[in-house]
Protein backbone atom coordinates (compact mmCIF):
# COMPACT_ATOMS: atom_id res chain seq x y z
CA UNK A 1 0.00 0.00 0.00
CA UNK A 2 1.43 3.36 -0.83
CA UNK A 3 0.26 6.44 0.79
CA UNK A 4 2.17 10.09 1.52
CA UNK A 5 3.96 10.00 5.29
CA UNK A 6 4.81 13.27 7.31
CA UNK A 7 7.35 12.22 9.73
CA UNK A 8 8.39 8.20 10.69
CA UNK A 9 5.05 7.23 12.26
CA UNK A 10 4.80 3.71 11.17
CA UNK A 11 1.06 3.33 10.85
CA UNK A 12 -0.54 -0.46 9.56
CA UNK A 13 -3.90 -0.58 7.75
CA UNK A 14 -5.46 -3.66 6.76
CA UNK A 15 -6.94 -5.78 5.30
CA UNK A 16 -6.17 -5.08 1.82
CA UNK A 17 -8.79 -4.66 0.46
CA UNK A 18 -11.11 -4.33 2.98
CA UNK A 19 -14.90 -5.27 3.13
CA UNK A 20 -16.63 -4.25 6.25
CA UNK A 21 -13.74 -2.93 8.54
CA UNK A 22 -10.58 -1.12 8.25
CA UNK A 23 -8.41 -1.90 11.22
CA UNK A 24 -5.60 0.76 12.02
CA UNK A 25 -2.19 -0.08 14.05
CA UNK A 26 -0.14 2.21 14.99
CA UNK A 27 2.62 2.40 18.22
CA UNK A 28 2.09 6.53 18.77
CA UNK A 29 -1.29 7.05 19.86
CA UNK A 30 -3.85 8.28 17.10
CA UNK A 31 -5.84 11.43 17.93
CA UNK A 32 -8.02 11.34 15.05
CA UNK A 33 -9.23 9.28 11.67
CA UNK A 34 -10.31 10.62 8.74
CA UNK A 35 -11.70 8.84 5.13
CA UNK A 36 -11.60 11.21 2.27
CA UNK A 37 -11.99 10.63 -1.44
CA UNK A 38 -9.33 10.88 -3.68
CA UNK A 39 -10.12 14.37 -4.65
CA UNK A 40 -9.85 15.18 -1.16
CA UNK A 41 -13.93 15.62 0.06
CA UNK A 42 -13.87 14.26 3.76
CA UNK A 43 -16.65 11.95 4.12
CA UNK A 44 -15.72 11.02 8.05
CA UNK A 45 -13.65 12.72 10.17
CA UNK A 46 -14.17 11.06 13.71
CA UNK A 47 -12.48 10.83 16.76
CA UNK A 48 -9.98 7.94 18.01
CA UNK A 49 -11.10 5.27 19.93
CA UNK A 50 -9.15 4.56 22.76
CA UNK A 51 -9.31 0.95 22.73
CA UNK A 52 -9.89 -0.08 18.82
CA UNK A 53 -8.90 2.18 15.98
CA UNK A 54 -11.10 -0.13 13.67
CA UNK A 55 -13.37 1.79 11.44
CA UNK A 56 -16.32 0.35 10.26
CA UNK A 57 -17.28 1.02 6.57
CA UNK A 58 -20.56 -0.49 5.11
CA UNK A 59 -21.81 2.81 4.31
CA UNK A 60 -19.40 3.50 1.77
CA UNK A 61 -19.57 2.35 -1.92
CA UNK A 62 -16.44 0.03 -3.36
CA UNK A 63 -13.81 2.28 -5.10
CA UNK A 64 -10.58 3.57 -3.78
CA UNK A 65 -10.14 6.09 -0.98
CA UNK A 66 -7.36 8.04 1.42
CA UNK A 67 -7.11 7.32 5.07
CA UNK A 68 -5.70 9.78 6.95
CA UNK A 69 -4.99 9.03 10.75
CA UNK A 70 -3.58 12.01 12.61
CA UNK A 71 -1.30 11.08 15.62
CA UNK A 72 -1.36 12.92 18.82
CA UNK A 73 1.90 14.01 18.34
CA UNK A 74 1.04 16.46 15.67
CA UNK A 75 1.50 14.31 12.44
CA UNK A 76 -0.81 13.02 10.29
CA UNK A 77 -0.37 10.02 8.13
CA UNK A 78 -2.19 9.28 4.57
CA UNK A 79 -2.62 5.89 3.02
CA UNK A 80 -4.88 4.86 0.24
CA UNK A 81 -7.66 2.03 0.83
CA UNK A 82 -9.68 -0.17 -1.62
CA UNK A 83 -12.84 -0.85 0.03
CA UNK A 84 -14.72 -3.89 -2.17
Amino acid sequence: MTGIVQGQDPVNVFPHPATTSIQIQTKNPVERIELLTLSGRTLLDQEANPISNKLDLPQFGSGNYLLRVLLKNGRAVVRQVVIE
